[in-house]
């Protein structure tokens, strides 16, 4: 019977035996399993959290561009100013005046990034000249009549400025699109003075601010080449006020230090202003021009833009 007892001891104590290792080999399993899934997770997102980190080292993040230029601009247009009492003559800038087909003029452009989506872009284009010429043919320009055989002096003033939003719907880091939406103002001074008959001279200026709406995209060549394109259509519409602006701008910019570069850019505009009211301008102006622009870049990267190493 004692006999018996301690055999039943003794397999009771080998039965516990082996249960309690096969338990702890279990959780030991089930720990290595979840620290290998821990650490493989953890590699995962790091190999995305690096392919994120390299996108952006390759395509930099600028919060502030500034582009300063030159521009051969090829000008080519026409107006008319009434009186109280006709309609004046269609003068030809050109032909009839006599300015230069081409000309030289500053160029001046913003661009303020904001998050990952929104820019906004200042952009001017401002010409000033003076002219004398022996006009061929009588011309009337508002309430003065300048006869034919006599020399007059001209001064044209042209001054285009916009202001835009633009909201990116696409972008992948390297390339980017968007819709844009602003305003633009136009200053049209021209001033004909008689240098043969002493006061007569006729002057008239001209405001026009209109909305704007457009495209903005972008993409990134090369890691040091940049290319950017905007097309801009501004008008208004009513009974006595017909005006239409439209400009395309392709331009490049490359970058020989981390926030220095150098640029091209084409401009091509056209202005037509129909049948403004008389306390504005009670005729028509028109004007077509396509400049192209030597331009100095200065960036300003975000802090995050980790570019040190690329150029």
């Amino acid at each position: 019977m004692k006999t018996l007892n301690l055999s039943i001891l003794l397999c009771t104590l080998i039965l516990l035996s082996l249960e309690f290792p096969l338990k702890a080999g279990i959780e030991n399993n089930e720990q290595k399993e979840s620290y290998w899934s821990k650490w493989s997770k953890g590699k995962k997102s790091n190999r995305f959290k690096n392919t994120s980190d390299t996108n952006q080292t390759y395509y930099p993040r600028p919060f502030l561009t500034i582009h300063l230029g030159v521009s051969h601009t090829t000008n080519f247009g026409n107006v008319r100013l009434n009186s109280e009492h006709g309609q004046g003559t269609q003068i030809s800038l050109r032909k009839d005046l006599g300015f230069p087909v081409t000309t030289f003029s500053p160029r001046l452009n913003f661009i303020f990034n904001y998050g990952n989506v929104s820019h906004i872009a200042f952009d001017m284009y401002s010409t000033n000249r003076n002219e004398r010429e022996v006009i061929t043919r009588d011309i009337k320009y508002g309430n003065a009549t300048f006869l034919a055989g006599s020399e007059v002096q001209t001064t044209l003033r042209l001054t285009y400025a916009s202001l835009c939003y633009s909201n990116f719907f696409y972008n992948n880091g390297r390339s980017r699109l968007a819709f844009l939406a602003g305003v633009a103002g136009i200053f049209y001074h021209l001033n004909i003075k008689s240098t043969t008959v002493a006061d007569l001279i006729q002057k008239k200026s001209l405001f026009v601010p209109l909305p704007t709406i457009g495209l903005n995209g972008s993409v990134f060549l090369t890691k040091n080449l940049f290319l950017r394109g905007v097309i801009k259509y501004s008008a208004w519409w009513s009974k006595n006020y017909n005006c239409n602006v439209i400009e395309f701008v392709p331009y490049f910019e490359y970058y020989i230090f981390r926030n220095f570069g150098v640029g091209m850019r084409y401009n091509f505009g056209y202005t037509n202003f129909q049948n403004l009211p008389d306390k504005k301008f009670n005729g028509n102006m028109e004007n077509s021009f396509n400049a192209i622009s030597g331009i100095l870049v200065f960036r300003f990267l975000k802090k995050d833009s980790k570019v040190l190493n690329k150029f």
